[in-house]
């Protein structure tokens, strides 16, 4: 830079074409014009900073393709991996019922996944979700068990919340027509979207096996089975954060209910089982909840 001292200023200088001024600009050559200007600096105009802020964060939880690829205006928001699974709370019938009430007992956003499992008593029972607030709900599969032995039948609900809930509004089982019934709730909190799959098995066994679910790393899987009540459930073969069972009574006899939920930290095939010190009949579901 040809600096004229007796000019006092860089603007003074012959090579030096400043305009604008203003807080954080630098200065910097121009080989266009063939000045030196001041202007606010590009990330892709400092040498080697984009390579790595994009390494920085790959490596975090935060994840885009690229720094200079992405629009202006956009807004970086972190996705935070865990989510959040809290039990709500469950419900088992004292005798024959028609529904049942679970109190959300903590808040549910827009956006909020809750997840309840039905347990019925019987073969001709069709168990059904719905809430104080009129969310819709996923049905998935029913699994019924009525060869022989203790008939039960168990199905997964779902919903992603669109009106708000407060710990007042209720969660509500059902089945028709009535009879012993159970169910569970959990709220999942975290970024999880409206994909949903179910499956299920029925079986007699002294182990509880769920069919094979393929998850990606962060899903959440719920598992639900109906046994017979005198059967003690053991420990699951998956590594849980949510495991609570209670016994309904019907005319028809009562069942034990469990509920369950695994989030695996990288996608794999979950396989749960549950122990039992008998051998029952059971039904058994499963719902994945897709990020």
């Amino acid at each position: 830079m040809a600096f004229n001292p007796n000019a006092g200023t860089f603007s003074g200088s012959s090579d030096v074409a400043l305009t604008g001024v203003a807080d954080s600009q630098l200065i910097g050559y121009d080989s266009s014009s063939g000045k030196w200007t001041n202007r606010v600096p590009a990330i892709a105009a400092v040498s080697g900073l984009e390579t790595a802020l994009d390494t920085k964060l790959a490596s975090t939880v935060v994840a885009f393709d690229s720094l200079s690829s992405q629009p202006d205006g956009i807004y970086l928001v972190a996705d935070t991996p865990n989510p959040i699974v809290t039990y709500l709370g469950r419900f088992h019938s004292s005798a024959d019922v028609l529904e049942g009430f679970i109190a959300m007992q903590t808040s549910a956003e827009v956006g909020d996944v809750i997840v309840a499992s039905v347990h019925c008593e019987g073969s001709s029972a069709d168990p059904y979700v719905y809430d104080s607030k009129g969310n819709t709900w996923y049905a998935g599969v029913t699994n019924g068990y009525t060869a022989s032995g203790p008939a039960s039948k168990t199905r997964m609900f779902a919903t992603v919340v669109t009106s708000a809930m407060m710990g007042s509004d209720t969660v509500t089982v059902g089945t028709f027509p009535a009879g012993g019934l159970g169910g569970h709730a959990v709220l999942i909190k975290g970024d999880h979207g409206s994909t949903f799959s179910s499956t299920g098995a029925t079986d007699t066994a002294s182990a509880v096996n769920f069919p094979a679910t393929v998850a990606d790393s962060y899903d959440v899987i719920v598992h639900a089975v109906t046994i017979e009540s005198s059967v003690t459930l053991g420990a699951v073969s998956e590594a849980y954060q949510v495991g609570v069972s209670g016994v309904l009574v019907g005319a028809d006899g009562s069942r034990r209910t469990l509920m369950c939920v695994s989030v695996p930290t990288t996608a794999t095939a979950i396989v749960p089982s549950v122990l039992g010190d008998s051998s029952s009949a059971y039904s058994s579901s499963s719902l994945k909840v897709a990020r």
